[in-house]
């Protein structure tokens, strides 16, 4: 609510009521607290109509046309027939990440380790 004033100025008088109500769920900084309440938006899995019905023909098309897709991998060389068969295998089983036995692991130096060489140098002059 704004009220005009004797100079001419309008002072906003609700701002002093909202100031007061946003320190239950705000800090010091006026920043929200953890462990808020959600208030809004969208709820968690929530999925588009327009997104479902692409997922529901995708899925329909697809049982549609299993059998053609069969006969065609069985018709393929065995070349296309592998490389087809390692691509439907990645969508039911989970890739592992590879591992690089010949890494090159970078060395960082430290203070300490520094101060020992120098040191050892000195022993030996």
């Amino acid at each position: 609510m704004w009220y005009l004033c004797n100079q001419g100025l309008f002072i906003n008088v609700m701002a002093e009521e909202t100031n007061d109500k946003k320190g239950t769920d705000r800090d010091d900084k006026g920043r929200f607290v953890k462990g808020r309440a959600k208030t809004g938006g969208k709820p968690k899995g929530y999925e588009s109509p327009a997104k479902k019905s692409l997922r529901k023909m995708a899925e329909d098309y697809t049982v549609s046309q299993w059998e053609k897709f069969q006969e065609m991998l069985d018709n393929c060389e065995p070349k296309d027939y592998c490389k087809n068969f390692i691509d439907l295998m990645k969508l039911n089983v989970p890739a592992l990440q590879s591992v690089d036995l010949n890494a090159v692991v970078e060395k960082k130096e430290t203070i300490e380790g520094l101060l020992k060489e120098r040191s050892i140098k000195k022993e030996k002059k």
